[in-house]
């Protein structure tokens, strides 16, 4: 289930961006920015998965046309 899959990527990132705000060391900067760029990595990548699920999801013009 596309949607599902959504939902389960949606609370990955944010587990992913609430453990990178509780790195507050110096020594967690490379860390925190190693995460940060998965980070958008994941919201881009789950951002086009949106849109192709909204997409996918949407009728097609030529239904609507039939109505």
């Amino acid at each position: 289930n596309p949607i599902k899959r959504l939902v389960y990527a949606q609370r990955a990132l944010l587990l992913l961006e609430e453990y990178r705000a509780k790195l507050n060391h110096v020594e967690d900067r490379q860390l925190r920015h190693s995460i940060q760029r998965v980070i958008d990595i994941f919201q881009s990548n789950l951002f086009q998965a949106l849109i192709g699920t909204i997409t996918s999801l949407s009728p097609e013009p030529h239904d609507l046309e039939a109505e």
